[in-house]
């Protein structure tokens, strides 16, 4: 996009005058989004390209001001242009929280993580942002039968398939709109983190927060598409999780037991989600990558499927068709 390079480096000559910078380009992610870092001779920063017509860059500022006035690490904004979308942010580094992850240094690293899931639930100033309702719940969890199943299976579901489904989907929104709603991230995983040299998490991604569940955020961090963790350990976090809220007045009354509940029934629509997601940026936008960590996904739905007797229905279809039918195809 020779345009809007030329744009950028435009907007770049006006901010630093005559210092001279380097510009080099970065490993893009699943948006339509583009960053290169900027070296000059004293500093480095991030340059977040995001067209106007495809990103909002409005919701990146506004939701780094709510997550830095609680003590949260998100990337200092140092100069602004929304009207073409172009953000001069603090350089993190390239130390990718999901790059440096081992099992000598998770627990310190997912308790580091989880800490700040509890200083974003007590964020207060949620009128600005969007709600996760029962529409965009429904809207979400379409993009499995619409990119996965349709798409990507090219798999129509005869009636009594598709009744189920469609019952499953709702009764799924009913649960999650029944739990605490607090501030969410909504993509907070090991990819969204980077490893500081202060020692702390830095976040990023966090444009699409919304006002919603409870346990989303422990989710995207503990059930991660991109690596998996066992059982155990996803519980002794999530204990760490409770614990820290009780102590924190973020739960009040509520066993966890139930947050164990919670965590399969988000778990469950965020990854069908997920599946659809994928299947859409393999078919959509060529980046077929994607599909290599479908496998996870779907595993984390079928263990969330066996431990809810009321979805013993839906198990049954997806262990004995749609699993199938996606093995097939790979």
């Amino acid at each position: 996009m020779p345009e809007r390079y030329e744009l950028l480096e435009n907007w770049l000559d006006t901010v630093f005058d005559k210092e001279k910078y380097v510009l080099t380009k970065l490993a893009g992610d699943a948006s339509f989004r583009c960053y290169y870092r900027v070296q000059t001779t004293t500093k480095s920063y991030i340059l977040m390209d995001a067209p106007p017509n495809q990103e909002c860059c409005e919701s990146f500022v506004a939701i780094d001001g709510l997550l830095s006035s609680k003590g949260i690490h998100a990337p200092e904004i140092f100069h602004q242009n929304q009207k073409d979308g172009f953000l001069l942010l603090e350089d993190f580094g390239d130390d990718v929280l999901l790059k440096i992850l081992s099992p000598k240094n998770a627990d310190e690293n997912y308790k580091k993580a989880i800490d700040i899931i509890c200083l974003m639930q007590k964020i207060q100033h949620t009128a600005q942002i969007p709600t996760f309702d029962y529409t965009f719940i429904q809207q979400e969890l379409n993009l499995f039968k619409t990119w996965f199943l349709e798409k990507l299976l090219v798999y129509t579901l005869p009636d009594n398939e598709a009744k189920i489904i469609d019952n499953f989907f709702h009764h799924l929104a009913e649960q999650i709109m029944q739990q605490p709603y607090v501030f969410i991230h909504r993509d907070f995983h090991a990819r969204n983190l980077m490893s500081l040299s202060t020692g702390e998490l830095g976040v990023l991604d966090f444009q699409d927060a919304m006002l919603g569940p409870i346990s989303y955020d422990l989710v995207s961090l503990l059930k991660d598409a991109y690596i998996s963790w066992p059982r155990q350990k996803q519980e002794l976090w999530l204990s760490y999780y409770h614990n820290q809220a009780l102590k924190q007045g973020i739960l009040n009354n509520y066993a966890l037991g139930q947050l164990y509940n919670d965590f399969d029934i988000i778990g469950l629509q965020r990854h069908i989600k997920i599946i659809g997601i994928f299947s859409r940026l393999a078919i959509r936008d060529g980046k077929t990558q994607y599909l290599n960590d479908i496998p996870r996904v779907l595993h984390y739905t079928l263990d969330a499927l066996t431990r809810i007797e009321l979805y013993h229905d839906v198990y049954q279809l997806f262990t004995k068709k749609l699993q199938p039918l996606f093995e097939n195809h790979q």
